[in-house]
C-alpha cells in the first residue's frame, strides 16, 4: 500500500535538542512533516493549534512528561496516533502507554532505520484504517422497515428506516463522538444487543441503543442527531449495568445530546434541552439549584397549562419544606462559575 507521507504531519517532543533535531532530519528526510517542542507544554500548544496525525514524545520529561501528553492527545483526538520514546529501565512505563493508547513506542538509543520503521508502521496501519472506513458504494443493505434499497456498503450493517446512505455519510462522526466527553468507547461495543433487550424505552425509540451505537460508526450522523432516540433516554442505567462490555451507554446518549444541542439539530418538541439549559444558568447563577425558579421557567416556555395541573403538588412540597421560595447562594461561586466555564469550553456542557 503507498503511503502519502507528505500528507502526515508529525510532532517530535523531547528535551533534549539533539533528539528533536536527530528525529526531524531522520523523518523530513523520508518525506514527513515534521514539528519539534522541548517540553510537555510546549507541545500541547502546538497539538492545539496544529492539525497533527503523529505525535512522538520522550516518556521521561521534566514538568509535563510523555504519559500526560499520551492521555491528553488521546482525551483531545483520539485519532492521533502516539509513539513513546523510552530510555533504558522504563519500558514496562511503555507497555502501560500503549495500554493507554499509544500506537508503538521506540527505545533509546535507536537509529535512523529503526525508527523510520516504526513510524512507516504505524502510518501504514492508519493508511488501512481510513481504507477500510471509506463507503464503498454498491452493495446491498437490507432495510427491514421498508424495501431493499441500493446504499453504501459498511461492515457494521446497520438495520435503519428508509436512510439514502450514499448522501448521509459523515466520516468525521465517530471521532466527533470519540472526542466528545462521554462518548470514547462507542467503538468497544459487540453489538451483542443486551442495552436495546435492557432499555424499557427502546420501543419507543426511532432506533435502539444497539442501532444508535452502530450508526454513529456508520457516520449516520443526520439520523443519529435527529432521532427521537438521544432524548427518550431517562438515564436508568439499565444498559450500563448489564452491558457485557461495561460500556456507559448513558453516558454515549449524553455525548450525542451535547451535539445535537450544539448543532441545534435535536427534535422541536424535545423539553430535555430547555431543562437542561435553565437548569445550568440556575446552578451558574446561585452554585445549587432553585426548583421553584427552575419548575416556572421550564413550564412558561415548554407547557404554561402543566403549571395549574402540578400546582397543588407545588404547594404540598413547599409546605414540606421540599424546596423554599428564595434562592440561596453559595459561597465562593467564582470557582464553580470557573468549573462551569472550563466545562463549557470541554464540551460538557451545553
Amino acid at each position: 500500500m503507498e503511503i502519502m507521507k507528505n500528507n502526515v504531519s508529525i510532532l517530535v517532543v523531547d528535551d533534549e535538542p539533539i533528539v528533536c533535531d536527530s528525529c526531524k532530519k531522520i523523518l523530513t528526510e523520508k518525506g514527513f512533516t515534521v514539528e519539534t517542542a522541548l517540553n510537555g507544554e510546549e507541545a500541547l500548544k502546538k497539538f492545539k493549534k496544529g492539525d497533527l496525525d503523529i505525535v512522538i514524545v520522550d516518556l521521561k520529561m521534566p514538568g509535563i512528561d510523555g504519559m500526560e501528553v499520551l492521555q491528553s492527545v488521546k482525551k483531545s483526538k483520539p485519532e492521533v496516533d502516539v509513539v513513546m520514546i523510552t530510555g533504558y529501565g522504563t519500558i514496562p512505563s511503555a507497555v502501560e502507554a500503549m495500554k493507554l493508547g499509544a500506537a508503538d513506542y521506540v527505545p533509546k538509543p535507536f537509529t535512523p532505520k529503526e525508527l523510520g520503521q516504526i513510524i512507516s508502521q504505524v502510518v501504514e496501519k492508519r493508511s488501512k484504517l481510513v481504507a477500510e472506513k471509506a463507503p464503498k458504494k454498491g452493495a446491498i443493505l437490507l432495510d427491514v422497515f421498508k424495501k431493499p434499497s441500493k446504499v453504501a456498503y459498511h461492515p457494521e450493517r446497520v438495520w435503519v428506516k428508509d436512510i439514502k446512505i450514499e448522501e448521509a455519510l459523515d466520516e468525521n462522526f465517530l471521532n466527533e463522538v470519540r472526542s466528545t466527553p462521554g462518548g470514547e468507547r462507542v467503538m468497544d461495543c459487540m453489538q451483542c444487543g443486551t442495552c436495546s433487550g435492557s432499555c424499557p424505552l427502546s420501543y419507543r425509540m426511532d432506533y435502539t441503543p444497539r442501532e444508535i451505537n452502530a450508526m454513529v460508526r456508520a457516520g449516520l450522523r443526520d439520523e443519529v442527531l435527529s432521532s427521537n432516540s438521544i432524548w427518550m433516554c431517562s438515564s436508568c442505567y439499565l444498559c450500563t449495568v448489564r452491558c457485557p462490555r461495561q460500556i456507559k451507554i448513558t453516558d454515549i446518549m449524553y455525548a450525542l445530546k451535547n451535539l445535537a444541542m450544539k448543532d441545534k439539530r435535536f427534535l422541536k418538541k424535545a423539553k430535555s434541552p430547555l431543562l437542561s439549559k435553565y437548569f445550568v444558568a440556575i446552578v451558574n447563577r446561585y452554585g445549587r439549584n432553585h426548583e421553584l425558579e427552575l419548575t416556572l421557567k421550564f413550564f412558561l416556555r415548554a407547557n404554561p397549562r402543566a403549571i395549574l395541573k402540578h400546582s397543588l403538588m407545588g404547594l404540598r412540597l413547599f409546605l414540606r419544606k421540599r424546596f423554599s421560595l428564595f434562592p440561596k447562594r453559595i459561597k465562593n461561586i467564582n470557582q464553580l462559575r470557573t468549573m462551569v466555564r472550563k466545562a463549557e469550553a470541554l464540551g460538557g456542557l451545553r
